[in-house]
């Protein structure tokens, strides 16, 4: 074996043990891009203005120990929500803690993501239609 042979062999266990696992690409802090919200089309005028103002303030913090914190957002919501993360086939699903904080509210949330792991979509079903949010990345 060659000076650069070797050298290239312990290259490559290096870049092997340093590869980030799912979990470590996915975890980090996540902001509402504002742009990308849609809302079912009986969501107009100052309504939807409001609710994309409030929506935009959110802010999403993926843990590396798989727990959650979710910050912002409607004031109806409660705040603040803490949870519990995983990944589930091509899905990142949300489990809150504690009972839901009002009535109709989910017990999970499941968000889709892109290949590169810097996009979070949540499209969630509601009695109008359909609301897509779409939260990007915003460093570690």
């Amino acid at each position: 074996m060659t000076l650069r042979s070797s050298l290239a062999a312990a290259a490559v266990a290096l870049l092997a043990g340093c590869a980030a696992s799912p979990e470590q690409m996915l975890a980090g802090n996540y902001i509402v891009d504002v742009n990308r919200i849609e809302l079912p089309p009986v969501a107009v005028g100052d309504a939807a203005k409001t609710f994309k103002q409030a929506v935009g303030t959110t802010t999403l913090k993926l843990r590396a120990d798989k727990t959650f914190l979710l910050a912002g957002g409607l004031p109806a919501a409660g705040g603040t929500t803490e949870g519990a993360w995983a990944i589930e086939g091509e899905s990142i699903k949300l489990v809150p803690k504690g009972s839901p904080k009002f009535k109709g509210a989910p017990k999970e949330f499941v968000l889709t993501t892109n290949q590169a792991k810097t996009e979070l979509v949540l499209a969630q079903s509601t009695p109008f239609g359909s609301i897509k949010i779409v939260l990007i990345k915003n460093g570690t």
